[in-house]
């Protein structure tokens, strides 16, 4: 296995699992040292009121809607593994579903120049749902804007100005990000709700090009679509060039706004 300088890396899965016995026979196929950490798997648990660090009120309050059995469990999950690792070092998590595009020693080289820096407190790796053509579509209307060359293969560090719901499929957490997560006592937000994490003070950031992608062979035990994201379309060539103008349009007012705020908080 090829060493991890200054970090660990966890992966989220389900103990006595086939997926995780996949996940384990993949991460050794591409010499990836990484430790599992066995998840909370509520799915055919009917009273989910037991978990007292978790408000579903306060979930309710934030998104209008109940949280499933499975948002609960992967909350706690990513939670409790931030929880239990060494807070003086940062880590990586990726969940059993994250197969990287990379080689090994091209994605740890990039983890070590992301360490070295310090930049952000959390960085995505990459999301759920999206291959290629998703990242295209993607910063079409949220672009990516690139705040540090890591002047190796072409890779960047940056921000976007919406921090949506993408996924947390792979991410990094610096150790200051560790400590603030750690303290929470109550989790009422969904694993990849990057906002909420964003309001607690620590600096969300993006590596571009993306790192990993999700394989779409293994079955969400979110429930969710088993199909790569794509922007909705009509079959009218006109109305799709309205969109596609429009998406353009929103992407280069939000790119504006972002460069500008990203300058206002460089002078305070």
């Amino acid at each position: 296995m090829i060493s991890n300088q200054g970090h660990k890396i966890f992966y989220i899965t389900l103990k006595d699992n086939e997926r995780s016995s996949t996940y384990s026979d993949y991460l050794k196929s591409i010499n990836l040292n990484a430790k599992p950490f066995y998840g909370f798997d509520l799915r055919g648990v009917s009273d989910l009121h037991k978990f007292n660090n978790f408000s579903q009120k306060r979930f309710f309050d934030r998104y209008g809607r109940k949280p499933t059995s499975s948002e609960i469990g992967c909350s706690l999950s990513h939670h409790e593994v931030i929880k239990k690792s060494n807070r003086n070092k940062p880590i990586i998590i990726l969940e059993d579903d994250a197969l990287l595009k990379v080689k090994t020693k091209t994605f740890l080289n990039v983890v070590k120049l992301i360490g070295n820096l310090d930049k952000y407190d959390i960085l995505i790796f990459g999301f759920s749902k999206c291959d290629e053509t998703s990242d295209h579509q993607l910063n079409i209307s949220n672009p990516f804007l690139p705040t540090k060359n890591l002047n190796y293969l072409g890779y960047s560090l940056g921000e976007r100005l919406i921090n949506s719901t993408s996924g947390a499929l792979a991410y990094y957490l610096s150790v200051a990000a560790k400590k603030k997560i750690s303290f929470l006592d109550e989790i009422y937000h969904v694993a990849d709700d990057w906002n909420f994490y964003s309001k607690l003070g620590l600096k969300i950031g993006y590596i571009y090009p993306t790192l990993v992608i999700e394989d779409l062979n293994q079955k969400s035990t979110l429930e969710h679509n088993e199909g790569f994201f794509r922007a909705s379309r009509s079959n009218n060539r006109f109305i799709n060039g309205y969109f596609l103008i429009k998406d353009y349009a929103l992407g280069f007012i939000r790119r504006l706004i972002l460069k500008f705020k990203i300058k206002i908080l460089e002078l305070l």
